[in-house]
Formats: C-alpha cells, structure tokens, sequence
C-alpha cells in the first residue's frame, strides 16, 4: 500500500522517516540533511557515509535505494537528519513509498 506524508524532523538528531523497510521512495525538503539508511529500525549512530541533500532536492521513486546505499542491500529504514541552526526550527520532509 502507498504511503505519503510529511514528517517532522528536529536539527540534530535522526528521524525515522519509512517505518517498514523500503527498495525505493519519493523524498523532498527545502533544506539541507543527511538522508541516512539502516537495515533495522534502529536509529543510525552517525551520518558519515551517509547522503548530504541539499535544499529542494529531490529524490525519486525510480532511484533504487541500492543505487544510493550500495553497501547496504535493497531494503532499508530511511531516516533523516537535519544538520544546521536549530534557530530554523523543524525541517519537513515529503516522504513517499510502498
């Protein structure tokens, strides 16, 4: 089944963004974070290799997740971790999967 929604995430810290895991999603936000992938619905330690998005970068559901966490397999937890002044407030993140 299709999943979209918004998900609210704090400057500093990860937010589980897919709560199953996921081979491929839609993802978009209007500023920068680590868009970080873990195989067990287990909050990832650090964002080192891990994908730095830039503001009003998309991600799209054709891009395989394998194609971007190679190291990690097909299916993964996807989490997002804004980096920057926590002054901004909450970064949204537009989040689509099945």
């Amino acid at each position: 089944m299709a999943e979209q929604k918004k998900v609210s995430c704090p400057v500093g810290v990860p937010t589980q963004l897919t709560p199953v895991a996921v081979n491929s999603a839609r993802i978009e936000a209007d500023r920068e974070y680590w868009l970080c992938a873990t195989l067990a619905d287990t909050a990832p330690t650090t964002y080192e290799d891990q994908l730095r998005l830039l503001p009003d970068t998309i991600v799209t559901e054709d891009v395989a997740m394998s194609k971007l966490f190679g190291g990690l397999g097909t299916d993964v937890y996807l989490w997002a971790w804004p980096v920057g002044d926590p002054a901004f407030g909450d970064l949204d993140v537009s989040i689509s999967y099945s």
